[in-house]
């Protein structure tokens, strides 16, 4: 079904004048990696917050007001240039096993990162109490931060490991 999808989009008008004019794509690649830049910058002073090497002067909740708006803004533009990418090279993107390890692995983060901001929503100092929600935190912040590291490691292996076909 994904190999026929793939199939349909690389014959598309949309797919051929992104393929076609490599600034489209060069310009289009750069707005996602500094994307990339802002978030894995934003979400890595978050856990190390929550992980308590870095920040313990402010407050998860304050850390979160102010890097929670970049990290959200950042993945839609992500999601937006992926797509543009996704439609200019499908079957390289959706035919890859990386790519879709590293779409299991965005998913991961952004379901912790909506429930670092749903516990936050209910209780403004949820991830600053040490006790119970401690060891919670530090499980949740060490995940994300080897997942965002795997999702840029896939991101760049795309480019260098073969499609699967099934």
């Amino acid at each position: 079904m994904i190999q026929a999808f793939s199939d349909w989009l690389v014959n598309t008008w949309l797919s051929h004048l992104f393929a076609d004019n490599i600034w489209t794509i060069a310009v289009v690649q750069t707005i996602h990696i500094l994307c990339v830049a802002i978030v894995m910058i934003s979400v890595a002073v978050f856990n190390m917050r929550i992980l308590g090497l870095a920040g313990r002067n402010q407050s998860v909740s304050a850390l979160a007001q102010q890097y929670m708006p970049w990290i959200w803004r950042a993945l839609i533009i992500l999601v937006i240039t992926g797509i543009f990418l996704i439609i200019a090279e499908p079957a390289r993107e959706l035919m890859n096993v990386t790519f879709r390890v590293k779409m299991l692995l965005l998913l991961s983060v952004v379901l912790i990162t909506h429930y670092y901001v749903k516990k936050l929503r209910s209780d403004a100092h949820f991830w600053d109490v040490e006790g119970r929600h401690h060891s919670l935190g530090v499980t949740l912040a060490s995940i994300s931060m080897i997942f965002w590291v795997g999702i840029v490691v896939c991101g760049r292996l795309i480019a260098y490991v073969g499609g699967i076909y099934v």
